[in-house]
């Protein structure tokens, strides 16, 4: 499968967060989104454990 770019809104809880671990195992870029940057930082890094990718490619905004 082809590394994709994926955008996820509300990405520390619920569908979110369950979307945003599938992308990070299937090794795609993930674009965390929400409105808690401690937790969007702390999600990241679990994220970060997860991934099968040596270098995983995580970013995180908050609105």
């Amino acid at each position: 499968m082809n590394k994709r770019t994926i955008l996820i809104t509300g990405a520390t809880r619920g569908i979110g967060w369950a979307i945003a671990q599938k992308a990070a195992q299937a090794n795609h870029k993930v674009i965390l989104t929400g409105r808690d940057p401690l937790s969007l930082k702390s999600r990241a890094e679990e994220l970060k454990k997860i991934s099968q990718n040596r270098n995983p490619s995580f970013s995180t905004r908050c609105f």
